[in-house]
């Protein structure tokens, strides 16, 4: 044998062993990235998602903001049926004074 061919096939035998060595550090690799990618998949989906719920949350304000003015609208036409209800009341009290006296007059 050469020694040539002895540098090949010593060349061969390295190559043979250095790749046998080298495959499961290149099996864990790959399973890191394909980690990685299923990762990356669900931070997406995870962003989709909080942006859903952003989206909610804001219409949410605007509903609660909506819900506040009519609330606020309800308590201002509350408080002009209780002024109404007062004049009534005071128009009603002084209706009873008048038949009281009506009355009274048609008595005597």
């Amino acid at each position: 044998m050469t020694n040539n061919e002895l540098l090949l096939a010593m060349s061969n035998l390295l190559d043979t062993k250095l790749n046998a060595k080298l495959q499961p550090i290149k099996n864990d690799i790959k399973s890191i990235r394909d980690e990685q990618t299923r990762m990356n998949d669900e931070l997406v989906i995870v962003k989709n998602e909080l942006t859903i719920v952003k989206d909610e949350q804001i219409q949410m304000k605007q509903d609660l903001a909506a819900v506040k003015k009519d609330l606020a609208t309800v308590k201002d036409e509350q408080g002009k049926m209780k002024l109404d209800l007062a004049a009534v009341k005071d128009e009603q009290i002084q209706m009873k004074q008048d038949l009281a006296a009506v009355k009274k007059d048609l008595a005597t």
